[in-house]
């Protein structure tokens, strides 16, 4: 026992329950490459690239679920032929935990992966595989994986590589060669090729340098050969690459240009989320959104919207109204006590009422913008993080309605104005988040994180409309204790997102 936990530390918990479930129901598998850094696979820190047999692909799937793992497609421009994206959050740690499980092999050119073997090699690595000790998995045995990672990299070279002299030794990629070459004699490599690969007239490239020269020779081979199927032909795989490379480029500035959300990553199959957190000044609410943004956006699409009324994310009409506010100062020059001269500010009251009616209808008009965003993000699949979120039951403050007073005017001008700000925060209630957290803590513990900005009273004011808001039956609203540790109050945040993505 005391062996098996020494193991353990070096796996994530996640991880370690991954592989032991496979052991216990018998799925033949191998971690089948970059192994020479397997330690930090099994950290989180990278991928895991684990092989499996097709005929147990059910079986696969079943115990991923059962462990915790859960399907992610991504976009159609990044996927390719029998590889399939799964993703594990480890609530310990909070980090996600990437599994590419393969069913055949599927290598080639970067944004196409155009190439699979003919014959049954993924049944002979699997029947090869070797068991690593010191991690207890099971990973492709040493003289197979040098193989596949010569002709995974001589596949991946472009024309345009060997024309301009663009190919560059990757030194991750060139220190794993070394790593491996360390590890197998001549003979494994050739022993290896004829039984495994059934490619024998490959030994003298692979056995020679790691150099661009031996890999566009053991592609030509490769190519000229029967034993490796291509996807596509080769116009297609170059309209195709090219459109697919272009694409991905382009997808990751669209959300900024179009101000539209556009997915580059990973769709959420069962479908999208949105996650709202509320509070009071000081319970902890950007903070928290920011963390969530950076644990999630690693392998999937966020969209992180701010629901509130804060200068820096102010839309480009509200900065150019901000910047009028001298029109309704008026500055006055006298003597003061000492004699000495001294100016005082005097707000002249139509044009502050002016300006802060103006401001609430921009606020408004953000919000409406920023609820449509969150629609659209949601039905394309993405996960949805709000600060704030627009309410219509508490007037005044917390997210609510600032001219609520405006439709009681006897004024029709008035009342208008009114009613145009408060079909926005109408709309908000048809619009729920899926989940929504209220930070909840007392007054005295919030305002001594963000001391003097707010007063007692008024925190106490928006900590109980807060605690009283209601919101539809769609929504599932969690309460958390805001005055607990920051570490504990992500890990049980994000634990409830986990299960609802």
């Amino acid at each position: 026992m005391l062996e098996l936990a020494t193991k353990r530390i070096l796996k994530l918990v996640t991880v370690a329950r991954l592989f032991d479930t496979l052991h216990e129901q018998e799925i033949i598998y191998c971690h089948w490459k970059s192994n020479e850094h397997l330690k930090a696979s099994m950290q989180g820190q990278t991928d895991l690239d684990v092989l499996f047999d097709a005929n147990q692909k059910l079986q696969v799937e079943s115990v991923l679920h059962q462990v915790g793992f859960k399907r992610f497609d991504t976009i159609k421009e990044k996927s390719y032929r029998d590889i399939v994206d799964f993703l594990a959050l480890d609530l310990e740690t909070g980090k996600l935990i990437h599994l590419h499980t393969h069913y055949r092999l599927t290598i080639g050119e970067p944004y196409l992966k155009g190439f699979q073997f003919n014959s049954s090699l993924e049944a002979s690595i699997l029947e090869n595989r070797v068991f690593d000790e010191t991690y207890g998995i099971f990973c492709i045995q040493p003289a197979s994986e040098l193989i596949l990672l010569y002709i995974r990299h001589a596949l991946k070279l472009r024309r345009r590589d060997l024309l301009f002299g663009h190919f560059r030794q990757n030194p991750f990629v060139l220190r794993e060669y070394r790593w491996l070459r360390s590890m197998v004699t001549d003979e494994e490599i050739h022993q290896a090729l004829e039984t495994i690969f059934n490619f024998p007239e490959l030994t003298q490239f692979i056995t020679g340098e790691f150099r661009a020269k031996n890999l566009s020779r053991i592609a030509s081979a490769i190519k000229r050969g029967s034993k490796v199927k291509r996807l596509y032909s080769p116009i297609q795989s170059h309209i195709l690459r090219w459109y697919r490379e272009a694409a991905v480029m382009l997808f990751r500035n669209l959300t900024c240009i179009l101000h539209r959300p556009v997915l580059s990553k990973r769709i959420n199959p069962r479908g999208g989320l949105v996650v709202a957190v509320i509070g009071a000044d000081g319970s902890g609410k950007s903070t928290i959104t920011e963390n969530l943004r950076k644990t999630f956006e690693v392998k999937l699409d966020v969209f992180k919207i701010y629901f509130g009324r804060g200068d820096g994310k102010a839309s480009e009409s509200r900065r150019l109204l901000t910047s009028f506010k001298v029109m309704y100062r008026n500055t006055k020059t006298g003597k003061g006590l000492n004699g000495k001269k001294c100016s005082s500010v005097k707000k002249n009251g139509f044009f502050r009422t002016l300006h802060k009616t103006m401001e609430a209808l921009l606020v408004a008009q953000e919000k409406r913008q920023n609820l449509k965003f969150m629609e659209r993000a949601k039905r394309k699949g993405a996960l949805v993080i709000c600060d704030r979120f627009p309410q219509n039951q508490i007037m005044g403050y917390n997210d609510g309605p600032l001219l609520h007073k405006l439709q009681d005017s006897k004024n029709p001008v008035l009342r208008s104005v009114g009613k145009i700000e408060s079909v926005v925060y109408q709309e908000s209630e048809n619009h729920p988040a899926d989940i929504l957290f209220k930070l909840i803590a007392e007054a005295d513990v919030v305002e001594k994180r963000k001391p003097g900005e707010t007063s007692i009273e008024k925190l106490r004011s928006k900590i109980d409309g807060i605690k009283s808001l209601q919101f539809k039956n769609g929504c599932k609203v969690v309460t958390v204790d805001a005055a607990k540790p920051l570490e504990e109050v992500l890990y049980l945040i994000r634990k409830e997102i986990w299960n609802m993505l």
